[in-house]
């Protein structure tokens, strides 16, 4: 499985990578991470990616070019058409417990199928020796 990571701070997604659970992985070859700096997409001599808030206030946005500028060429580079895009955004619901408990139980119910389904696959394999 590969992970693509964009990031203003690739040092920082890989060095945490490599430790725990996804360093084991990564090492055992059973997932791979590879950490995009978006700097690298800009158009201008600074790598700049920020941009005023526009009508003013506090606070910085990032600019959409260099973003998206990015996600094409990974999207080139791996050659789908449209991989799977996780888009991490201050907008949309607040993810809570109660979403938690509900993300929960959803994946028990999957969980005691496909164990079942496994049974099932093992009994006929016994039954048909």
């Amino acid at each position: 499985m590969n992970f693509h990571v964009m990031t203003l701070f690739p040092e920082m997604i890989l060095s945490g990578m490599k430790n725990s659970i996804t360093g084991r992985a990564i090492d055992k070859g059973l997932i791979a991470v590879e950490a995009i700096n978006i700097r690298d997409y800009t158009t201008n001599k600074h790598n700049k990616v920020d941009d005023y808030i526009y009508g003013g206030g506090a606070g910085l946005l990032m600019q959409a070019q260099p973003v998206y500028d990015c996600w094409n060429a990974l999207r080139k580079k791996i050659g789908k058409e449209g991989p799977r895009t996780v888009y991490l955004t201050p907008q949309g619901r607040t993810f809570t417990q109660k979403i938690s408990f509900f993300s929960v139980d959803i994946m028990k119910v999957s969980m005691r199928e496909c164990w079942k389904r496994s049974l099932r696959i093992m009994s006929l394999s016994v039954t048909m020796c």
